[in-house]
């Protein structure tokens, strides 16, 4: 999903000053001649899905049929996350809602249950690897197993229209 960078609080900028204690003073470059600052305290920032962006994906001339996995209670999440994970939700459903899609929403172990599929990460990427051909792993070998339950999710739903379950 797309997201944007609020800053909540700006870092906090001192001057850069040698061991002896004086300004260090930039001697090359487009800032020659002022004084080198650096980081005191960094910037305090959050993640928030970009509503705009997310809008125009959703957008179309065709009616679409948005499928949202509705979130679960996460045992061991605080409330600070399961509380973003609620209001993220929230804001999904409401730009499917308005967008005029048809918008379906399904839990995890409904569509988890009807495709065979355990608790563990692994197996969901292995199942979208296996249908789309593509790889759900970074370079560094990081699972990236909420586009692959993203296209999983899809997979379900395709597969219940298909066999009329709805």
């Amino acid at each position: 999903m797309p997201t944007t960078e609020i800053i909540l609080k700006a870092p906090v900028m001192v001057q850069a000053l040698d061991k002896s204690g004086k300004k260090v003073i930039i001697k090359s470059g487009p800032q020659k001649g002022q004084v080198k600052m650096k980081i005191k305290t960094p910037a305090v920032t959050k993640r928030e899905l970009d509503v705009f962006k997310i809008k125009d994906l959703f957008e179309s001339d065709d009616k679409q049929t948005i499928v949202l996995e509705l979130p679960g209670n996460s045992i061991g999440n605080s409330a600070s996350s399961s509380s973003t994970t609620d209001r993220n939700f929230g804001k999904l459903l409401a730009i499917a809602e308005l967008s005029g899609a048809n918008v379906v929403t399904v839990p995890a172990n409904q569509w988890k249950k009807a495709l065979n599929l355990s608790k563990e990460k692994i197996d969901s990427i292995n199942l979208a690897e296996q249908l789309s051909g593509a790889s759900f792993r970074s370079e560094r070998d990081a699972l990236r197993d909420g586009q692959a339950e993203a296209l999983l999710i899809g997979y379900y739903y395709s597969e219940k229209i298909k066999s009329n379950l709805f």
